[in-house]
């Protein structure tokens, strides 16, 4: 009931204004009921053009699943977006997101078109807005595909210092921290963010997930991969982590279980590709969850 109860005092001149307005207030309860949550807000301003907005929406629910299916959709939705409105900041930053996500999970020259993309992104999203938490919390991903660890860090930190109360922006240091094989710095920020959102997203449960695992504590990383699966079940990610935890502790089952709904999802899953994906510095953890990932079934 509450979702219909704001109140619009514009003049009736406004009224075409006031639809949209009425419009976009709407979607945005829906998508963040939908799994957008805390993030719907943080992304969905910075154009009047309502066709735009919408795109940039659509495109962010299907971000969420962070596989790579999805993040090829959304990087063409959001292209979409900017077609609409090329002064949207929020898609041109979103997909340098996208192209280094795909940049890391491909090879040779779509790779380096996906990295060259991302770099235009950023280049310009910085010009535009060297104030906007976004840019920096994004340009992270980008960073890593490159293997620059230490200016991913300090992207994703960059983004805190502007906003310290920002959950979002310290739930990006946890992960980007995760990445660099700083396991007890990101997990401390990855909890205190987890506590600060009322709907903490899929992408926050996996970087708790592999700092535990990469402190080797596989029960607790098997405990949260199985909150995850449960919380977020569109979360790509999630089957395939708890599969993986699950068969290297010896719960067959589980793990086979949980790989055959991976592969419902994703029959072209790659063991590889998704390793690739997580965007880990540290070898001997790459290697540990990918003979965890095979030995629960899934191919390499």
């Amino acid at each position: 009931v509450q979702r219909w109860a704001g109140r619009f005092d514009r003049d009736a001149d406004d009224l075409f204004e006031v639809q949209d307005d009425v419009t976009r207030n709407i979607v945005i309860g829906v998508h963040t009921e939908l799994g957008a949550g805390a993030y719907t807000n943080q992304w969905q301003w910075g154009t009047e053009n309502l066709e735009a907005w919408e795109l940039m929406a659509k495109g962010f629910r299907e971000f969420q699943k962070f596989s790579p299916d999805s993040m090829a959709k959304t990087a063409a939705t959001w292209e979409q977006a900017l077609a609409k409105d090329s002064n949207y900041l929020a898609p041109l930053m979103g997909n340098g997101y996208c192209y280094s996500y795909l940049a890391l999970i491909t090879d040779g020259e779509e790779s380096r078109s996906y990295l060259a993309k991302a770099q235009n992104n950023f280049e310009q999203a910085v010009s535009r807005a060297p104030k906007d938490v976004r840019v920096y919390s994004a340009k992270r991903e980008f960073e890593i595909a490159l293997e620059n660890y230490d200016e991913a860090v300090a992207a994703a930190q960059h983004a805190l210092d502007l906003e310290p109360n920002n959950a979002a922006c310290r739930g990006t240091l946890a992960m980007t921290l995760s990445s660099a094989d700083k396991p007890r710095e990101a997990l401390a920020h990855a909890n205190k963010a987890a506590l600060d959102m009322s709907d903490p997203p899929g992408w926050l449960f996996m970087t708790q997930v592999l700092s535990h695992y990469a402190l080797n504590d596989i029960n607790e990383a098997l405990r949260i991969a199985r909150e995850t699966v449960s919380r977020v079940p569109d979360f790509y990610p999630g089957p395939v982590l708890n599969a993986a935890l699950a068969a290297e502790l010896g719960m067959t089952e589980e793990a086979s279980l949980l790989s055959n709904k991976v592969l419902e999802v994703d029959p072209h899953f790659s063991t590889q590709r998704f390793v690739r994906s997580l965007g880990l510095k540290n070898k001997v953890d790459r290697e540990g969850i990918s003979k965890a990932i095979t030995e629960a079934g899934l191919p390499e």
